[in-house]
C-alpha cells in the first residue's frame, strides 16, 4: 500500500507544481490550488479503487501488554492500535508527502 501511494504520488509529481517550482511553494503546508485538489482526488480514488481498497491508518497508542510506551521500535508495531484517518487528515497527508515529492524538482 505505501510502495503505491509513493508511485502515484511520483507519477503525478510533475503536474501538482506549476513549472515555476520554488522553494517557499514547496515549503507551504497550508495552501493548495484547486489543481492540486483534484490530483489528490485523483490519488485518493486510485487507492481506494485497489482491490482490497488502500486507506490511511494513524497510531491511537500501544496495548495493555507493551512495556514502554514512549518508545516505538519496529517490533512494537504489531501491539499497536490503529485507526481510520479522517478526509481532512488524509488529503493534508497527500498534499505533505507531494510537498516532499517536489523538494526534488526545486529549480
Amino acid at each position: 500500500g505505501n510502495r503505491r501511494f509513493r508511485v502515484l504520488v511520483e507519477l503525478n509529481v510533475d503536474n501538482y507544481f506549476d513549472s515555476d517550482i520554488t522553494a517557499s511553494k514547496v515549503e507551504d503546508t497550508s495552501s493548495r490550488t484547486s489543481k492540486q485538489d483534484d490530483i489528490i482526488d485523483s490519488v485518493l480514488s486510485s487507492i481506494e479503487g485497489n482491490c482490497p481498497s488502500g486507506r490511511f491508518l494513524l497510531p491511537v497508542g500501544k496495548s495493555e501488554d507493551s512495556s514502554n510506551d514512549n518508545e516505538v521500535i519496529e517490533e512494537d508495531f504489531d501491539k499497536m492500535f490503529w485507526k481510520s484517518a479522517s478526509n481532512k487528515e488524509v488529503r493534508q497527508k497527500v498534499h505533505v508527502t507531494f510537498l516532499a515529492a517536489g523538494r526534488f524538482f526545486i529549480k
